[in-house]
């Protein structure tokens, strides 16, 4: 038992959010099994337009009233993340979802920090995006800024208070950080002060001077290119390695969509719940036969 997972998503991805939201809720159980998880940021307009692909609100009126009047609200309801807010109309996205800045930053903080403080920035680009009012346009740099020295030092999502004087960088990366998906609260903390946000003005300062950078620019490319060519047509797209046991070899295959981890548990040989109909309680209805005439 035990493997990898390669998640790779972007901010303007509302499936991305939801996918990001429940792998990182499930770090620690998951690697009680063995299994790592690691999140790339790419570019879901690249992505998409090298596959000859769409996003699925962008064409079809009948699939974007679709997406916007029943699947996102069952989406949001199974993930428990109600506070999502969309767009009244969703091709809103194409104009806000210009998300390289904010990519580009990722891979930077992925370099230079430790792993928690990672995965902190994803979850509250993804709420700055998703949940804040009004929404933060990340394609302005000076909002991107602004929303980077915002970070608390502790977001685990829209409930979250952060605790005065906790900060999360240390010493060493740290892989068991995980986001508490139970934390009790009414207020969301996005406060500046110097004690309780993630990151120092220093720190900003360089995260967006090397997000400008060629190399930056450059690995976000290729990350975005990458991706294509392993087969992807959009996001997230998680490739899955089951590492080899006594009685198997060693194994990958990709996954599309955050509806699919019950696919990706059965596929790493995870001990997980199957989905069951159960019997009526008042036994069958109708004739002898159970029919109804």
């Amino acid at each position: 038992m035990g493997g990898k997972i390669d998640c790779y998503i972007d901010i303007s991805s509302f499936y991305s959010y939801l996918a990001f939201f429940y792998l990182v809720s499930n770090l620690e159980t998951l690697r009680g099994h063995g299994v790592e998880v690691e999140f790339h940021p790419v570019f879901a307009g690249v992505v998409q337009s090298n596959a000859d692909n769409t996003p699925p609100w962008a064409v079809s009126k009948q699939k974007r009233d679709y997406l916007a009047d029943y699947e996102t609200g069952r989406a949001k309801a199974a993930f428990g993340k109600p506070e999502i807010v969309l767009p009244e109309d969703l091709r809103e996205l194409l104009e806000l979802g210009w998300t390289q800045k904010a990519c580009r930053a990722l891979l930077y903080i992925k370099d230079h920090h430790p792993r928690h403080a990672y995965h902190t920035t994803w979850h509250y680009l993804f709420h700055s995006f998703w949940t804040a009012t009004p929404r933060r346009n990340l394609r302005d740099e000076a909002v991107l800024a602004e929303v980077l020295a915002q970070v608390p030092a502790d977001f685990a999502g829209a409930s979250t208070i952060t605790t005065i004087g906790q900060h999360c960088r240390d010493d060493a990366p740290s892989s068991s950080s995980s986001p508490s998906s139970s934390v009790s609260s009414t207020s969301i903390t996005t406060a500046a002060d110097a004690a309780t946000t993630l990151f120092t003005p220093d720190d900003v300062a360089a995260i967006m001077a090397n997000q400008r950078s060629d190399t930056y620019k450059t690995m976000l490319k290729h990350a975005s290119q990458a991706v294509n060519a392993a087969g992807a047509f959009g996001v997230p797209w998680m490739i899955v390695r089951n590492d080899k046991n006594e009685n198997k070899a060693a194994r990958s295959e990709p996954f599309f969509g955050s509806d699919r981890f019950h696919q990706i548990f059965q596929f790493l040989d995870l001990p997980v719940r199957s989905f069951e109909l159960l019997p009526s309680r008042d036994g069958p209805r109708g004739g002898k036969d159970g029919a109804k005439l």
